[in-house]
């Protein structure tokens, strides 16, 4: 992972600039329209944006906490990346790939659905191995599950949970592998609130507690995601923005957490998280259009700001 090029410097992008934030006012109407949109029923959102540029949070419900979904892959990957730091992991270390897992409740073992949309990579492995570089690609890019618990299987939910608590994340619950059946049926679930994950991205692109080689490896990684329907959609065709991003979605939420980096460098943080949306395909779809409009209305106060 070490040896990654930065994606941003690969396309000519800018580095981020030091600018301040958004304007008081700017601030204020992009507040006044995310809550329009999410107060247009059909779902309950956590709304979570930040300007790395500068200024206040934007936070609505952003202590809200929801099933995680896929979302807590992110922390999975920053825990790799710091373990990689320290030297105690490598990315070109290998890992047993199989579908057996011990379930939280009581270790017995248990297999997971295996999409072979997503696991295309992953699935011809089964019975080998694969590195700890592939493993987190796949987990992130196309979301595999096989990856994320072969992962969290060797690194463990509570140490995943440790460094998000150092990152300033603690109301992301790191608890189970994925799809850990008995966990689910007690209640047991990986959770997260908009503001958490918020920090957990920011920490992706900023957090000193990861080497630069890290972060830039964060960032290839999440701006690779192939999931791309909410967020990164609501941006204007040819705006020139790269979004670094990680989806979540299960029958019940329909998550996207982001760090956007206009075409000037400036960069923010914006997270949409929904669930209560009746956990049907007509709702989901609410979901995915309403997002989008909070994502260019956040690009929209972005833009009019320089």
């Amino acid at each position: 992972m070490r040896g990654m090029v930065f994606a941003a410097l690969l396309l000519g992008h800018a580095l981020p600039s030091q600018a301040a934030g958004l304007t008081k006012r700017a601030r204020a109407a992009l507040e006044q329209r995310l809550r329009a949109i999410a107060a247009e029923g059909g779902a309950a959102y956590g709304v979570y944006f930040r300007d790395l540029g500068g200024g206040k949070p934007i936070e609505i419900r952003a202590d809200r906490p929801m099933h995680a979904a896929s979302t807590i892959k992110t922390a999975v990957m920053l825990e790799a990346l710091r373990r990689v730091d320290a030297g105690t992991l490598r990315s070109d270390d290998e890992l047993d790939v199989k579908n057996e897992f011990p379930s939280l409740v009581d270790g017995s073992p248990f297999s997971i659905t295996l999409d072979p949309a997503v696991e295309a990579e992953l699935q011809p492995l089964l019975g080998q191995r694969a590195s700890v570089e592939l493993l987190v690609r796949e987990m992130i890019v196309r979301s595999s599950n096989l990856a994320a618990n072969i992962l969290l299987t060797r690194l463990h939910p509570a140490s995943v949970q440790r460094f998000a608590d150092q990152l300033g994340a603690r109301s992301v619950k790191v608890r189970r592998c994925l799809e850990d059946g008995k966990a689910f049926a007690q209640g047991i679930n990986n959770e997260t609130d908009a503001r958490g994950m918020g920090r957990l991205m920011e920490a992706a692109r900023r957090s000193r507690k990861l080497s630069r080689a890290a972060r830039e490896t964060a960032w290839q990684m999440l701006a690779g995601q192939t999931f791309n329907e909410q967020i990164p959609a609501g941006l204007p065709e040819g705006s020139g923005a790269l979004v670094a991003h990680k989806t979540g979605s299960i029958s019940s939420v329909q998550h996207d957490a982001a760090v956007v980096r206009l075409r000037d460098g400036r960069e923010y943080v914006l997270v949409l998280l929904a669930d209560g949306f009746g956990a049907n395909e007509a709702g989901r779809q609410r979901v995915v259009e309403q997002t989008r409009r909070m994502s260019l209305a956040v690009y929209d106060a972005m833009s009019s700001s320089r």
